[in-house]
């Protein structure tokens, strides 16, 4: 599940961490400045662009992570359709598809333990949280929501191999079953390294 890091290297791996998780909530921020499916096209265009500079194998790993986006994206687009708003769900599918493509960029060109340096720097200086620890937490997210729906693809792949119906709320119980086994398994892992990482061991050497 921690495993989303690409293993050949790249000029985005040389990049550090800070500003690329930077750019992410700026790029949140442009696209929603914009109203414009061009606009959106074109952050969309300049993302797979990144990719691709990358590499070719890199490109296709995140295109196939993007596999399950897929679903939600047809949704919005026959739900425009249907509704008669297509230029607007065609934005809302653009918009999507760009965010969660540069989140992988990001996950897949940065250590896990890179990201979670960089945000727990600023979050020092907030006396009240320890920073190592949020930061953490903050970056199990980040790996838990493409693990999540990496899952829920499988589990819609299998039910249609078996069925011609379709899943809808079958797969809430399978999913949350996996879910929870998954945390167990990742609770384990975090134990057997000796726990969560916190920064009250360092203001403790600091007072010393």
């Amino acid at each position: 599940m921690l495993t989303l890091l690409y293993p050949s290297e790249s000029w985005l791996h040389r990049v550090p961490a800070g500003p690329k998780l930077t750019a992410l909530p700026l790029l949140s921020v442009a696209l929603l400045a914009f109203d414009s499916v061009a606009v959106s096209a074109g952050a969309g265009l300049a993302v797979g662009v990144l990719a691709l500079s990358c590499g070719r194998g890199f490109a296709l790993r995140a295109l196939a992570s993007l596999k399950p986006v897929a679903i939600f994206v047809v949704l919005v687009l026959a739900w425009g359709w249907i509704d008669g708003t297509l230029e607007n769900g065609l934005r809302i599918a653009l918009r999507l598809l760009t965010l969660v493509g540069a989140a992988l960029l990001v996950t897949m060109s940065t250590r896990f333990d890179a990201m979670m340096e960089a945000v727990a720097r600023p979050l020092r200086r907030l006396k009240i949280v320890d920073a190592a620890r949020l930061a953490f937490v903050a970056m199990l997210v980040l790996r838990f929501v493409p693990a999540m729906i990496a899952r829920l693809g499988a589990l819609q792949d299998s039910w249609r191999a078996r069925s011609s119906r379709r899943a809808g709320w079958r797969l809430v119980m399978p999913f949350m079953i996996g879910a929870l086994d998954d945390a167990d398994h990742v609770t384990d892992a975090i134990r057997a390294r000796g726990g969560m990482p916190t920064d009250r061991a360092r203001e403790d050497d600091t007072q010393r």
